[in-house]
């Protein structure tokens, strides 16, 4: 109950019923690429890509989803216990309410649980949001650099299958990118699930470049998201296998 307090606010979520109440799309679980395959099956977006005309969608702060998805969650450990350090006052504990940054006071939020130096601990953090600017910031070029090709053969009178493929794979790589970006852990809350989301997010992005490339075209139906398949390609004469993983309207990529 003490993590759901914080989970009231710190989550993804969508503006339902005329944009009147607040709803959470959790119906398929909490991994990003669950939410992703509801708003898929609910049709849901947020606003039309400007340069694109992708149908997009804006992730909010989804600390808690992936809080879910990192070691800490799995041990048991609270948003409180690291948010809300207890410490001693009056002769008793109490916990600290004006929730700090857990790095802020390492010693009370970290060193209760860890055996291991502030400097370490803050070292190990470091080490882990660095990583995950860099993968994030290479996400956000190949994201960028996917959203000019579209532009691109948009000019060119690119065929309209084509564009609604590639909008379609910008749509996925620019949510789990945002999903990862709109954490306020950068990383750290689920360091290996935010690698995933990235590279997943690098992966679209490149597969909707391949499309409008003519190398590769997903199957799509008309006011639907692409369906499940997978295929292995074997490129002409040069040995090089090129492996796609379609979406999976089950929630999994």
């Amino acid at each position: 109950m003490r993590t759901y307090v914080c989970a009231q606010c710190h989550v993804e979520y969508f503006l339902a019923d005329r944009q009147e109440t607040v709803a959470l799309p959790w119906a398929r679980g909490l991994r990003a690429d669950s939410i992703l395959a509801y708003y898929d099956s609910t049709g849901h977006v947020d606003w039309l890509h400007a340069t694109s005309l992708a149908p997009v969608l804006k992730a909010q702060h989804p600390d808690y989803e992936l809080y879910t998805q990192g070691a800490h969650a799995h041990a048991g450990v609270t948003c409180s216990d690291c948010h809300m350090p207890h410490r001693r006052a009056h002769g008793r504990d109490v916990a600290d309410h004006r929730t700090p940054d857990p790095l802020a006071d390492v010693d009370h939020a970290c060193r209760a649980c860890h055996d291991a130096s502030a400097k370490s601990l803050q070292d190990r953090v470091a080490g882990i949001q660095t990583a995950t600017l860099e993968l994030r910031t290479t996400a956000l070029d190949a994201l960028l650099s996917l959203i000019a090709d579209i532009e691109l053969a948009r000019g060119t009178d690119s065929g309209r299958v084509t564009l609604r493929a590639a909008r379609d794979f910008q749509r996925r790589a620019q949510f789990l990118l945002d999903f990862v970006e709109s954490d306020r852990s950068l990383g750290f809350h689920a360091p290996q699930e935010s690698a995933r989301l990235l590279a997943n997010s690098i992966n679209f992005s490149r597969l909707g470049q391949t499309v409008i490339r003519g190398e590769g075209r997903p199957p799509i139906v008309d006011g639907a998201p692409p369906r499940p398949r997978r295929r292995m390609e074997v490129q002409g004469g040069s040995g090089l296998k090129r492996a796609s993983l379609w979406g999976d309207g089950g929630g999994g990529w």
